[in-house]
């Protein structure tokens, strides 16, 4: 076996070069330049077989619109001198390279060869190129040989095509537009079908040294069995258009028994796509793998998540009633999340579901407000806000609450100041933004601000389905528990909301009217009034 070469860098041919080479392909189509016209030296270069450079994007564009040209004209022996020289260099270059991304794309590039040649209706070519073969055994390094690699084909360069991947094989004549991609996948189906016409002429095992009519794999998940059984149905119909141009079928040197023959194959291929559902429906289990994503999410959501409220430093905290409660959030998982056989969809549940069970926390925390009401609430017309604030004398030993107030009141607001880490102040006072529907400012002792401590479940608590996924801030889910008979994704969390009582704070609820109210703001004192 020959020893695999040492591959270089693709080498890219300097601005003059490229107009050189334009400059040939404009003259390659007429015979009065015989050098071009006729001979495939230019080819013979560009792939740099003596010097061993893989070939470039650039060269593959390059050859691309000189074989559109070449066949657009007729000139149909320099078509076949280059079917030749490319699939002996296949041989020689890639039979035994470990260049399997270069031998991939040079295969993509001679497969899209078929599609332009159905679109130019140049049968005779299709079947040059179909039987063509320079050793014995026959071999088509070119042309997918089974049903498998026609199959695997297809869906790799319909998927591509989701980025519009085929208006780099623009053909000459289509001036499809922005349905060009479409045109041209249409063309490959065509070709596709074709081949598979082809197989039943192809039996001889030597060929690839496996059955030309071994069915691809019907799909590891129930969604891909479907869309493969999609697929065989679409080849099916272009079978049956083929069949509906006899005369083409026959320039090709194919029978209606060989398009009958590609027919069968999908049919079975079909049958087997259907079974794999079934089978795959029957046997689900939950995917351990899925299951570990998942609790991964949740649990990497509980390292990032940020509460934006009052955190407890310490367990004990003099002067405080503790309030203990639990967050439970809970949600039905669809099966692709969790079952085997079913493709994975993505998504951030998990993190939904952990931002859930803070977003209950920060409620009932701002529920507190609403229990422990104040005497000391005023309704200040937006236009007012700096007066009031400035009416209260706030110093450095008080904390304002922001309850749901917008970004751009603290832009406007006279006093309010973010530094370069976006926190928030009021003259020497702290500013806590809370995510809230009041709408208001509440301002009070910073020792009596609310606190949220985390901690952990207690006995009475604990569910038994339940564990522990983050040990710092104590939330517990049943994902280790879910079963195909039940896929509710639970979590829950202890934390207590720490109040010092009575709570006294004051309340400034921003009225969004242009109208002042001064007998209202007249009211609004220093705060050593209210808070003493």
């Amino acid at each position: 076996m020959p020893q695999a070469r040492t591959v270089n860098k693709p080498f890219s041919y300097p601005d003059y070069v490229v107009e050189t080479l334009y400059r040939i392909l404009q003259a390659s189509g007429s015979e009065r330049y015989p050098l071009f016209n006729k001979r495939i030296d230019v080819i013979q270069m560009l792939f740099n077989y003596g010097e061993n450079y893989p070939i470039s994007e650039q060269v593959y564009n390059y050859v691309w619109i000189l074989l559109n040209k070449m066949v657009s004209v007729g000139n149909d022996t320099w078509f076949k001198d280059y079917w030749t020289y490319a699939t002996q260099y296949t041989m020689s270059v890639f039979e035994y390279s470990d260049d399997r991304e270069g031998k991939r794309r040079y295969a993509e590039h001679h497969l899209m060869v078929g599609p332009m040649l159905v679109y130019m209706e140049r049968y005779d070519l299709l079947r040059h190129i179909m039987n063509f073969t320079s050793s014995l055994p026959a071999k088509y390094p070119l042309i997918p040989s089974t049903f498998r690699s026609i199959y695997d084909w297809y869906k790799e360069l319909s998927r591509k095509n989701e980025q519009l991947y085929f208006l780099k094989y623009h053909i000459k004549g289509m001036n499809e537009g922005a349905r060009e991609e479409n045109k041209i996948e249409g063309l490959l189906l065509d070709y596709i079908a074709l081949l598979l016409i082809r197989l039943n002429t192809v039996k001889d095992y030597n060929i690839t040294y496996s059955d030309p009519m071994e069915m691809p794999d019907a799909g590891n998940t129930i969604e891909e069995a479907v869309r493969n059984h999609d697929i065989a149905e679409v080849l099916k119909n272009r079978i049956s258009k083929w069949l509906e141009k006899d005369d083409s079928l026959k320039q090709m040197g194919f029978s209606g028994d060989d398009a009958a023959t590609g027919q069968r194959i999908l049919s079975d291929y079909q049958a087997a796509c259907d079974q794999q559902r079934e089978d795959l429906d029957r046997t689900a289990v939950v995917s351990e793998v899925k299951r570990e994503a998942l609790k991964n999410d949740m649990v990497q959501a509980c390292r990032v998540v940020k509460t934006n409220l009052p955190m407890v430093a310490t367990p004990e905290e003099d002067g405080k009633t503790a309030y203990h409660m639990v967050a439970n959030q809970s949600v039905g998982l669809d099966g692709n999340l969790i079952l085997s056989g079913r493709d994975p969809i993505s998504n951030n549940l998990g993190e939904a579901l952990i931002n859930a069970l803070f977003v209950e926390m920060r409620l009932n925390y701002c529920y507190q407000f609403l229990l422990h009401g104040s005497p000391y609430s005023f309704a200040i017309p937006y236009r007012d806000m700096s007066k009031a604030l400035s009416r209260l004398q706030i110093d450095g030993s008080y904390t304002i609450l922001s309850m749901g107030v917008s970004m751009h009141f603290f832009e406007e607001v006279v006093g309010f100041k973010r530094d370069e880490n976006l926190k928030l102040t009021y003259g020497d006072s702290k500013v806590i933004e809370v995510a809230s529907n009041e709408n208001s400012l509440i301002i009070m002792k910073t020792e009596d601000v609310p606190s949220i401590e985390l901690r952990d479940l207690t006995e009475e608590e604990k569910i038994e389905a339940f564990t522990e996924i983050d040990v710092a801030k104590h939330i517990y889910s049943n994902i280790d528990r879910i079963t195909p008979d039940d896929m509710t994704l639970a979590a829950c969390m202890g934390y207590s909301i720490r109040i010092k009582e009575p709570m006294k704070y004051v309340r400034l609820r921003i009225a969004y009217r242009l109208d002042t109210d001064s007998v209202v703001l007249n009211r609004v004192l220093p705060i050593k009034n209210y808070i003493v």
